[in-house]
């Protein structure tokens, strides 16, 4: 989906944080969100869009063309991979708090997805307080949705391995290659959206998608506690046989993707 509307965002670039309310104009995120919708499915309204989007993936996926149920699970994956305090917001992430409350506004009020059965989840970092409190988070609006990351704390839920979600690398030259998990939050869900945003990356090239599937598996051995192999699998990601992306590509839990780019920065 792509959509643009310079006048939704109005930051200069060094004035305190991207993210505030008073540089995002929140009902003009919603608008650019409901035209991309839109225009992606070729629909009339938001509710016949999103049902012809849940209708082609489960045309594909169960041979069957249906619309959401209600009931199912939906995962949010956001990219929060620059969040580096505990807890801490910063000007790094790219990601707006306004954005996200767009996407669940979408699914609660239009699609009549249960808050119950929505996790908004980064396994390997700290949900901040831009995401969570108000006025740009979303928890107060939306206090049954599930906020799951790495710590826990401050409302938030702890992420919790599946003993039974492995996810193995191809290549057994990836370190801890066979003791990966995926959490709970994603094998029970039935949906699970990337959130993704547009950064350059000093080892990638560029963060879209696929690099945002590394904060969806817990690693035991990881000395912080945090998700996912090290960075450094993007460095010698080409070395190997089979690159890291490519076993999260083709894992069953990988089911959708969405793209948000209100905000992009500079390598980190």
């Amino acid at each position: 989906m792509n959509e643009r509307c310079a006048s939704v965002t109005k930051w200069d670039g060094k004035t305190e944080f991207y993210w505030r309310e008073k540089f995002n104009n929140q009902s003009g995120v919603e608008q650019m969100l409901s035209v991309a919708l839109r225009r992606l499915t070729n629909a009339g309204t938001d509710r016949v869009a999103w049902a012809d989007v849940f209708k082609y993936f489960n045309a594909i996926h169960e041979g069957q063309a249906r619309d959401y149920r209600k009931g199912e699970k939906v995962a949010l994956k956001i990219n929060l991979n620059t969040v580096y305090g505990q807890y801490a917001d910063n000007n790094g992430n790219g990601l707006t708090p306004q954005f996200l409350k767009a996407v669940l506004r979408q699914l609660v009020n239009v699609v009549g997805v249960q808050q119950e059965d929505i996790c908004l989840y980064d396994a390997a970092r700290w949900i901040p307080p831009s995401m969570f409190d108000a006025p740009e988070g979303s928890h107060k609006e939306f206090p049954r949705v599930h906020f799951v990351d790495n710590a826990g704390q401050l409302g938030r839920e702890k992420v919790v391995p599946d003993p039974n979600g492995h996810l193995y690398f191809s290549d057994k030259n990836v370190p801890a290659y066979d003791v990966c998990l995926l959490p709970t939050c994603v094998t029970q869900a039935k949906y699970v959206v990337l959130i993704d945003n547009f950064r350059g990356h000093d080892m990638a090239g560029v963060t879209l998608s696929g690099k945002n599937w590394f904060g969806s598996i817990y690693r035991p051995d990881c000395v912080c506690g945090a998700a996912g192999p090290v960075r450094g699998h993007l460095i010698f990601g080409a070395s190997l046989e089979v690159h890291p992306l490519a076993d999260f590509a083709v894992v069953a839990c990988v089911r959708c993707s969405g793209a948000h780019g209100l905000f992009t920065h500079s390598p980190t």
